[in-house]
């Protein structure tokens, strides 16, 4: 039986506002949140960046002076009350919510994940999650989230490491499984192959390529594949069972190979139009598109008859159905908790700074360059 106790709450946290009149980001003491009855406070150990979220338009950032970094790594200071879950007084540990049930394995929908994730955390349960993009951020030492965007943090990660995880896994989840048509494998491929897969830590190393399902025929393309929503679509649909091409620069190119990419596109050197057209077959069943811009035409064109082109960033004209903002989904994360600590995916972090150097970190995700998520560590 536990006997820890939640210390008291101070009035204020150290926090990163952003004040969109100015442009300006401040680093300041800022009144502790408080949590709704569907909430927890969180002690808030790391978030990361996202390229342009300063700049996000309602609804995606609609309060008056937004807090950035919307991913979040962290330990459960407060639950919502009344609490209908596991106390401190318990006589057992708390468990943590079913994965997903095997009957429900090849179910592409949100449903199937985030349908037994329904009860909360109690007091220092270390979780990660991203929060609605309509409420202030993670970049401050205690933020709150509701009970249904949190997961179990992976046992195998720094808070560092995890923090690189909600917003690039959950894009390419819901973009691969939900808007791609792709199916999400058997229970089997939810397992290891094998003891010491991926190391004494449960991680997969550089250059060990994922465990896959068995060849499903789809074809995906995979842009941006190096960045943070591209390391985890090339990793996921790998996993799938598809055949993954993925496009970045040749500086990358066996980084994204070593992901799970069957190919790579140099976009300094071919276009995707030119590679299509160069050989028998090259159409794709699914394109997911991170990069948008003068990319889109060939993107379009790229894609198979029947097949699907999903993109995260710009609404694209003639495909009202491709662009999709990502959403919280705790559900979700709780299955990607168990492929990261059975070796099956790995977060990758560019870089790591702390609060005080937030200028250098949008640098550095603002430069479109960064590899992997950029994490700002809470200090």
């Amino acid at each position: 039986m536990s006997t820890s106790t939640a210390p008291p709450i101070p009035p204020s946290t150290l926090t990163l506002l952003h004040i969109p009149a100015t442009g300006a980001l401040t680093l300041t003491p800022h009144p502790t949140p408080t949590p709704s009855s569907t909430q927890h406070l969180l002690s808030t150990a790391a978030t990361s960046l996202t390229r342009d979220e300063l700049t996000w338009a309602e609804p995606l950032s609609a309060t008056p002076s937004p807090i950035p970094g919307y991913a979040f790594a962290g330990t459960i200071l407060t639950s919502p009350q009344p609490a209908p879950f596991p106390s401190l007084d318990d006589e057992t540990d708390y468990t943590p919510t079913p994965l997903l049930p095997p009957s429900r394995a090849r179910r592409a929908s949100t449903s199937s994940l985030s349908a037994p994730h329904a009860r909360a955390f109690v007091y220092g349960t270390r979780v990660y999650g991203l929060t609605a993009f309509s409420r202030p951020g993670c970049a401050r030492g205690m933020a709150v989230a509701e009970a249904s965007e949190c997961a179990r943090m992976p046992a195998n990660l720094t808070y560092e490491e995890a923090a690189a995880v909600p917003m690039g896994a959950l894009s390419a989840w819901q973009g691969l499984f939900e808007r791609g048509g792709l199916e999400v494998p058997d229970e089997e491929y939810w397992e290891t192959e094998g003891e010491g897969r991926g190391g004494e830590e449960g991680r997969i190393e550089a250059g060990e390529a994922p465990r896959r399902a068995p060849s499903t025929g789809k074809r995906v393309l995979v842009t941006g594949a190096a960045g943070q929503v591209g390391v985890w679509a090339v990793q996921l649909a790998a996993w799938a069972g598809a055949t993954v091409v993925g496009v970045c620069g040749a500086g990358n190119a066996d980084f994204v190979r070593e992901l799970g990419a069957d190919e790579v596109i140099n976009y300094k050197t071919t276009s995707v139009g030119r590679w299509v057209g160069e050989g028998e077959g090259r159409k794709f069943d699914l394109v997911l598109d991170t990069v948008g811009g003068d990319l889109v035409p060939d993107l379009k064109a790229a894609v198979r008859e029947g097949g699907r082109l999903v993109t995260i960033a710009a609404p694209v004209e003639g495909l009202p159905d491709a662009y999709f903002i990502v959403r919280p989904d705790g559900g979700i994360l709780e299955g990607v908790t168990r492929l990261i600590e059975r070796g099956l995916v790995r977060p990758v972090v560019d870089s790591v700074w702390g609060l005080g150097d937030w200028k250098r970190a949008f640098e550095k995700v603002e430069s479109g360059h960064s590899r992997g998520a950029v994490v700002v560590k809470i200090e």
